[in-house]
């Protein structure tokens, strides 16, 4: 069984379409998206829309959560306030057939590898089994560790929302983070994961790939999203040129 690990697109359609294109390539069985689809991009109601064709497993994010109910957000500074500007308006832009949709997403997804030490092996989630918000990183205690995973024993774990890539042992269990395909800490990279169990061997790839960034700037440009010039800069490295701001 061999698994495509997504998270935290964020409403960036172009970053998605870059790594689906790259999966198509490959013998992948399943999709798993860890959740925060449609927030914080220009483009939320089409990532929805364009996971949906999928048909693969889709656990809910703490924004997804936060669509569902939209309050206002508490913001310290001015890229705090400008990401708040544009969650609101995508919140906007989301109907209620995708808010609908998004009522059925769980809070956990398991899935089989094919290993021989039980039927659901990969158990994913949004940031721990315990929360959607309460992450667990590379730096966490492993007494905190304990406490997140609330009894989880899968052998893998996939886990996202802090957009930062990783693979950790703690005790029998391997905890692995995708990244983030539409917001990643190191723009313009798209992130994900593909988890494999072939021939007595467990494979787990973390992966970069480059999505089209002239495709990207077009994409934000031709909506009324607030703050674009911005948007563009921090999601692609791109400095702010002729546009809407």
């Amino acid at each position: 069984m061999r698994i495509g690990i997504l998270s935290d697109i964020h409403g960036n359609l172009v970053a998605l379409e870059a790594v689906l294109a790259e999966l198509a390539n490959e013998e992948i069985d399943k999709i798993v998206c860890l959740g925060d689809l449609a927030t914080s991009g220009p483009q939320p109601s089409q990532v929805i829309s364009r996971l949906r064709e999928l048909h693969g497993s889709i656990v809910l994010g703490n924004m997804d959560a936060w669509l569902l109910s939209p309050r206002p957000r508490n913001v310290k500074d001015e890229r705090g306030r400008r990401i708040a500007d544009i969650q609101s308006w995508g919140a906007a832009q989301v109907g209620a057939e995708h808010l609908a949709y998004l009522r059925t997403l769980p809070h956990t997804a398991e899935l089989c590898l094919g290993m021989p030490t039980g039927s659901a092996d990969l158990a994913c989630f949004h940031a721990s089994p315990s929360s959607n918000e309460e992450s667990i990183s590379a730096t966490t205690a492993e007494g905190d560790v304990d406490r997140l995973l609330c009894g989880c024993a899968a052998s893998v774990i996939a886990v996202g929302h802090t957009h930062t890539q990783m693979l950790r042992r703690h005790r029998d269990i391997t905890i692995l983070n995708p990244g983030s395909v539409g917001a990643p800490k190191n723009p313009p990279w798209a992130e994900y994961a593909v988890a494999e169990w072939r021939n007595r061997t467990l494979r787990l790839e973390l992966r970069r790939t480059l999505p089209d960034v002239d495709a990207a700037i077009q994409a934000a440009r031709a909506t009324d999203m607030p703050h674009v010039e911005w948007w563009i800069q921090e999601r692609t490295g791109v400095t702010a040129g002729p546009g809407p701001q």
